[in-house]
Formats: C-alpha cells, structure tokens, sequence
C-alpha cells in the first residue's frame, strides 16, 4: 500500500540521518539502541544481528530496497511488528566475496545508488616518483609541500595518479597455481595526526623503497624462492583512496560522504581477500609515536590479513611486515577467533569509540565466511609448530563443514600436530574434505604411524569419519623406506591415492 510505503521511506530515513542511501552498521545500532522495535530499546548484540539479517548481499550496507523488501516480508502490518526477512546468502556465497576479482571491481565503480566510486587504486609508479621527490627535499617546508595529497586533491590536480578500473583489471596477474593473485597491494599503516597521516612523506618513501626492493629481489626461505612482486601494482592507500575531510575539519560533500561509508563498510575487502597483497607499515615514524600493534585499525588489517590468504611458493608472498623488512617471509599466526580478536581490540586505541565495534563486526563477518565457508584453505609455509597447529585447531576446525581440501604443508607440526589432526578429524570434522596434506611436515615414522592409525579407524567409519577422502600426501617428512612403503600398502588397500 502507497501509505505502507512512505512510512517505510520515513523509517529509512530515521537510520539514514545523513540522506547518503545507504544504512551503516554504525547507524543502524546507533538507532536500535536508543528506539529500538516498538519503540523499545534494543541490546547492541540484538542491533547487529538485526542488521546481518537486513544485509542480504554481505556488503555492510543497507540500501532502501533491502530495508524495504525486509519490513515489507513481515507477517503483520506495522513496520514496528520486526521484520521476516528472504533467504540471506549462504557461507560460500559470502565467502566467494573473499575469491572473485569482481568484488575488488565492485569497489572501484559507481554502486548501490552511488554518485562517485567508493575507492580508487593509484599507481605505483606515480607514488614512487613522488617519494623521490620528497626524498630530494631540501627542508620540512618542502618536505610537507610534497606528501601525499588526499583523494580530492588527487583527483583535482593529479588524475594521472589513479588507475581506472579498467586499468587495474589489465594488470599482471599472478600464477595459476597460486590462485592467479592481482596486482592490488593494500597497504595499512599508521596516522601521524588526526590531519594528515604522514604530513612529511615519511611513510611514504618507506612504502616505496619497500616496494622497489620486493620488485626487484625475491624472498627465499628454505629450500622455496617465492616470485617477485610484479613491477606495477595498484595500491590502496586510504588517504589517497578514500575522500577524506579537509585538513581543517571540512566535511566531505554528501556525494563524498556516501562513497565513504560505502568504502568503509567493507573495508575488510582490501585485506582479507585472496587475490590481494597486503604491506604492514609497523615501523613507528619516531620513538613518540604510538607503536603499530597499540592501535586499534592497524590490529584490524593485521590479524583480518591472515584469514585466508593462499599461501604458498608458487607465486609472491602477499603478506609483507615492512618493518622486518620485505626480503624475510612473513611469519603468519593462526587466525584469531572473533572473540578472541574482540578481546584484543578492547586494548587498543581507536580515535572513535564506535569503530571498535564497526571493526569487530566486519571482522567476525569475515572470519565466519572466509573459514566456516571455506572450500579450501592454504596455511603452508606458515611458520606453524603444534602449538600453532592446535590454535587453529581448536578455534576453527570444528566448524570447517565446507572444507574439501586444508593444507598445513611445509610448517614443523611433527608427529605431535599430526596426531592432533588427526584426532580432530577423528571426531567427524570436516566431513566433505577430500584430501590430507602432510607434506613436509616433519612428522618421521611416528607421524606417519599416527597417520595410518587414523585411516584404519576411519576404515570402519567412513559413513562419519571423511567419507569423501581419496588422497593423502605424506613426501619430504624424514621418514625411513620401509614406513613409506608400508604406508603406500595401507593406502592401496582403503583405495586412496598415496602421494609420498
């Protein structure tokens, strides 16, 4: 009904205080709080998790058709009466946000409603010349004249400094057997002041000579060289990527605002997704700076960073602590639950008390799909002993129902992360996964004999335990002929494909 219909409109604008189109996370709590359903307020658990069923795309915003289609599937009349929403997405649809490129194209275009583009890449090229002008500056004076601009000035007096979407999209790819990863580095790294990021270039001569360095010398480790980073890349920088209020407080325009929280509610994209690399910039710019890991953001990209990026030697590293420096492979932790990541935000400091919570939200969005949704997961080459192993383990493993194939190849489990795993699996874990990857793990005889203890037992409960498994590799584990050989019988046996 036409009157149903502006009170529904009416509603919308109540969340939408600043007419941008599209609800936030942060306004719609904001809201609920405070008013909440029949005018009752509603707790900050209840508020967000109205909002996850309202965000039918995953996009953390809510536009009016979304917010209408949710009011208008109720079973009474009132809007005040809560809402019954359609089908949200399922795990592995959200999680192939976190695996298609067309996400990343999402946020370089005009969307949902949107007059300007929520993000733009600039060029690596272009941010390079620019460090080296700053390097060749005589004076702070100068210094300052030449840092990075923010987007609206970019984008005014230096257009050539961004990359169009078509641009980004022409740009080298990485190896197939890599996942093909895209020449986006995302880059997080600290603010100065509250005015200007890096008001002397500091930061961003450090960015360039890192990248530079990581174009032109590959990282080894082990008996594994990983490839270079490829000689143009696309780079998110916030302060460059994102409209920023002017230095004097201006406030962004309502166009610029609204491509701002568009970008903002998904800002996990940049760094959680597979096909993005990923510079942290821990290094304080000076003794009385606040350190890296203090803050509350920087924590964020960090540990958001390790979800689920494939990681392995056939292609570049695409995560790099520029503070250790970016020829050393970056130790990667296993990731954190999200209450244990809400925990630690609570150390942290934010400039806003509402972004803790907006982070906390974004990355539990992000764990639950990249993990719980997962078909495939890559932690090789991680640095990971049992201990590490058993983290992963206990936090996430059980709840992995989408998992075909996780690899842990190339960490120290030894026979110890072996009979881990396997006791985990013991317990009908994973069901649809149909392949274990023990390679060089440094698990000998003993591991492999844990190893093959586990499949004799799953061979009399196949109907709970890996139904669907059909391969298992075992090489470079140190163990000795005779094992292997007996491995590779037992294997034959329960018809499954031996790799050793």
């Amino acid at each position: 009904m036409a009157s149903d219909a502006a009170q529904l409109r009416a509603a919308f604008t109540k969340f939408d205080t600043n007419l941008s189109g599209a609800i936030s996370l942060e306004d719609f709590v904001d809201v609920m709080t405070r008013t909440g359903r029949d005018c009752r307020p509603t707790s900050r658990e209840q508020a967000v998790a109205l909002f996850q069923r309202f965000d039918t795309n995953g996009s953390g915003v809510v536009n009016l058709h979304q917010f209408v289609r949710a009011w208008s599937s109720r079973s009474c009349c009132s809007p005040s009466a809560g809402p019954r929403v359609s089908r949200s997405p399922s795990l592995g649809e959200l999680e192939n946000m976190y695996k298609a490129p067309e996400t990343i194209w999402e946020e370089l275009d005009v969307r949902d409603g949107l007059v300007l583009p929520p993000v733009r890449l600039l060029k690596s090229s272009w941010l390079i010349a620019r460090a080296e002008k700053v390097k060749a500056a005589s004076s702070v004076a100068e210094r300052r004249a030449l840092a990075l601009p923010r987007r609206q000035e970019l984008e005014a007096r230096h257009p050539e400094a961004f990359y169009t979407c078509e641009e980004v999209k022409a740009l080298k790819r990485g190896s197939d057997l890599a996942g093909k990863p895209l020449s986006v580095l995302s880059v997080s790294h600290c603010w100065e002041s509250a005015e200007h990021p890096d008001p002397q270039g500091t930061t961003l001569v450090k960015l360039c000579d890192a990248m530079r360095h990581a174009m032109t010398t590959a990282v080894t480790n082990g008996d594994y060289t990983w490839e270079k980073l490829p000689g143009e890349l696309a780079v998110f920088f916030d302060y460059g990527s994102l409209y920023q209020k002017s230095p004097s407080g201006e406030p962004r325009t309502a166009d610029e605002h609204a491509a701002f929280k568009a970008a903002l509610a998904r800002m996990q994209v940049w760094y959680a997704h597979q096909l993005t690399t990923c510079f942290f910039m821990t290094t304080a710019v000076d003794a009385a700076s606040m350190p890296y890991l203090e803050r509350g953001w920087p924590t964020f990209e960090y540990h958001v960073s390790m979800l689920a990026k494939a990681w392995t030697s056939s292609g570049w590293p695409q995560l790099f602590d520029v503070g250790r420096g970016v020829d050393k492979l970056f130790t990667r932790n296993p990731p954190l639950s999200t209450a244990s990541l809400r925990e630690l935000l609570e150390t942290k400091a934010f400039a806003s008390g509402a972004d803790r919570d907006l982070v906390a939200f974004l990355y539990q969005k992000t764990a639950v799909t990249t993990i719980q949704g997962a078909a495939l997961l890559k932690f090789n080459s991680s640095g990971w002993g049992p201990e590490q192993l058993m983290q992963f383990i206990d936090q996430w493993l059980p709840h992995c129902e989408k998992l075909e194939a996780i690899s842990f190849a190339s960490n120290p489990i030894g026979p110890d992360g072996a009979k881990m795993l396997c006791d985990s699996l013991r317990l009908g874990h994973c069901p649809l996964a149909t392949f274990l990857n023990f390679f060089n793990n440094q698990i000998g005889d003993e591991g492999l004999a844990h190893v093959a203890a586990f499949l004799k037992e799953r061979e009399q409960d196949k109907a709970r335990i890996l139904p669907r498994l059909n391969k298992v590799r075992v090489g470079k584990n140190g163990t000795s002929r005779d094992a292997i050989e007996a491995f590779k019988v037992l294997c034959k046996r329960y018809g499954l494909k031996c790799e050793a």
